[in-house]
């Protein structure tokens, strides 16, 4: 499943309207139904407007771990990849305040075309759908996060 919010690519029927961005205040989110493993690819074009903690995107088992989930901590406002069950540490990459292109993926974490965090060789899908403006937590949803979405993309392999 790919979803693209660009306006220059009309995706929608005619009764929609196609917008530039979708913007979440931190109270709204989006369950995609898309359920991650360790083939997704997911790309994301935010506008990050504030220094805050929370997940861009992710799903997370409660009990057994698998998760796939791209998060920013007040420690500085580093980028966390988890997956599996391995929270990867950023790598010295911060973000502040601007607009990031990022990737998600079993080849690592890249944050504007640069790679920031490798991930372990593991072989696994997430129980829970991937939400978007914070995570899925075992059907919860948590660490909310406003941003702006400009375009998602998930491939699954060579399926997309």
């Amino acid at each position: 499943m790919s979803v693209n919010l660009l306006k220059s690519k009309n995706i929608l029927p005619s009764e929609y309207q196609q917008v530039e961005y979708i913007q979440s205040t931190g109270e709204q989110y989006i369950d995609t139904g898309i359920y991650l493993s360790s083939n997704s690819t997911v790309t994301a074009d935010i506008y990050y407007p504030q220094m805050q903690s929370g997940a861009i995107f992710g799903a997370r088992s409660a009990y057994t771990v698998l998760e796939f989930r791209v998060s920013v901590w007040n420690t500085g406002y580093t980028p966390t990849f988890a997956f599996d069950n391995s929270a990867v540490d950023d790598k010295g990459t911060n973000l502040a305040i601007g607009q990031y292109h990022i990737e998600a993926s079993k080849n690592g974490l890249y944050i504007n075309n640069e790679l920031v965090k490798t991930v372990p060789n593991r072989t696994f899908t997430c129980e829970y759908p991937m939400f978007l403006f914070g995570y899925n937590n075992g059907g919860t949803r948590a660490a909310r996060l406003s941003y702006r979405l400009q375009r998602l993309t998930h491939t699954n392999g060579n399926i997309s």
